[in-house]
């Protein structure tokens, strides 16, 4: 028994002199403790100091008690995440006050990533702000601002703005902010912006993209001063994509983006304008219902442009292309239907297509054929039924619509899929139904 133990206590020393053994320079390094492996590495402790430097702050600060000399990593630390896991667990104050004890004592001259939650009051924000021109004081390249918690929307001053040269990415959410146009001139190498539930007008979105040549991404979410907006993103030669979500007072958009490949739409619905966007391939558009508007939906230009998408995802609202209701009259049957046809070339590119709050009414059945007969590569139509009036088909009817969508296809590969929208989330998806459209439903 003695013999074992001195045994296993020698194994126990030995495995514990490899983890931490010094290099022929004298640094400690970080050696495999498992004999057997097949993997080694020796990594010099200068070089996991650095490599700490860039881990969260609590990652950092668990790794700052490796080794003595680790101690003093989160004085040089760069990404500043205070998100919600950051937050949960501390009380306003207590997380008040740790955020600015690693600020007072940063030593570092570079913070890379400056991310905030918090339940904001008027009195804490002045500390906030001095928080945000220290990180900008030392290139940070992105900024989080996340005060969603609060009710009462807290007022952000904007004199860091135009210091912000080296920002690529801002996201602010429930924070009124209003920066004067001239401090958006030295943005230039932002890539990135998110507004939610932010009090924009169109002349900082107008600003916005003179200024931001090399913008990516653009979302605006529960934005409700926006009324009519106009986004000349001829400019942008790298934007891919650009969402609109909820913002309810939103009544026209018309965007001539060259380089768009991605658009999102989700609210009421709206007079849509797409000019100048052959790139685009996926296209989200998810509407409310129209029965409290006097005009008709119209996608103006929308039917010329669908023969370069490749997602499709909308609602069973998308009733009228540029004057095309899919209404069986005579006039549609005699003159519209065979104009659309002519108009609008087969859809090559397409292989998914999505339509919710699907009912099988007259005009919903005539989209569905259309685009059966457009789209020549379809791989699968989703049609999932409303959520409320539980739609209710009897044998017969499922039979003959089956049949009708199934002969009416072009692609013969394409799966024509039926869904009651409680079992919506077993439905095959396309990819952006998987973040972006439930996490701003969730966000409501």
């Amino acid at each position: 028994m003695v013999v074992a133990h001195e045994t296993k206590k020698k194994t126990m020393s030995n495995q514990k002199a490899k983890r931490h053994k010094p290099d022929e320079h004298g640094n400690d390094s970080l050696v495999n403790p498992y004999q057997n492996s097949m993997i080694s590495f020796d990594i010099p402790g200068d070089i996991v100091e650095t490599i700490i430097t860039f881990f969260p702050v609590k990652q950092a600060a668990r790794s700052s008690l490796l080794a003595s000399r680790f101690r003093n990593t989160l004085k040089y630390i760069k990404s500043l995440i205070f998100d919600k896991e950051f937050a949960r667990g501390y009380h306003r104050g207590a997380l008040v006050s740790i955020i600015d004890q690693i600020f007072r004592h940063h030593e570092g001259s570079k913070i890379k990533s400056f991310r905030l939650f918090i339940y904001p009051t008027e009195s804490i924000i002045p500390t906030i702000e001095s928080w945000i021109k220290q990180a900008i004081a030392k290139d940070v390249e992105e900024i989080e601002l996340d005060f969603s918690s609060v009710s009462t929307i807290p007022v952000l001053s904007s004199d860091w703005v135009d210091s912000g040269i080296t920002l690529t990415s801002l996201t602010i959410n429930n924070c009124e902010f209003n920066p004067h146009l001239s401090e958006l001139k030295n943005w230039h190498l932002l890539k990135n912006v998110v507004l939610k539930c932010v009090d924009v007008n169109i002349q900082f979105i107008g600003a916005l993209f003179d200024c931001c040549i090399l913008l990516e991404n653009l979302e605006i979410i529960h934005c409700y001063s926006l009324n009519i907006v106009y986004i000349n993103a001829t400019k942008q030669k790298w934007l891919r994509v650009l969402k609109f979500g909820d913002c309810e007072n939103l009544v026209d958009l018309e965007i001539n983006a060259p380089s768009l490949k991605s658009f999102y739409y989700i609210g009421n619905p709206i007079y849509l304008k797409l000019n100048n966007v052959a790139k685009l391939e996926d296209f989200l558009l998810t509407m409310n219902s129209a029965k409290h508007l006097t005009q008709p939906f119209k996608l103006i230009g929308l039917v010329y442009d669908l023969s370069y998408l490749k997602v499709l995802s909308t609602t069973s609202i998308f009733l009228e292309l540029n004057s095309f209701n899919f209404v069986r009259t005579t006039y549609w049957e005699l003159h519209q239907k065979n104009e659309l046809d002519r108009l609008v070339p087969n859809l090559y590119t397409i292989k998914f297509i999505k339509i919710l709050g699907y009912k099988f009414d007259e005009h919903e059945i005539e989209l569905v054929l259309f685009f059966l007969r457009k789209t020549i590569n379809l791989e699968n139509l989703v049609l999932v039924t409303p959520k409320k009036d539980a739609l209710k088909i009897d044998v017969n009817r499922a039979y003959y619509y089956r049949r009708l969508f199934y002969f009416s296809r072009v692609s013969k590969q394409a799966r024509i899929l039926l869904y009651e929208s409680s079992n919506d989330v077993e439905t095959p998806r396309p990819m952006h139904t998987k973040t972006w459209f439930h996490s701003l439903w969730a966000s409501k």
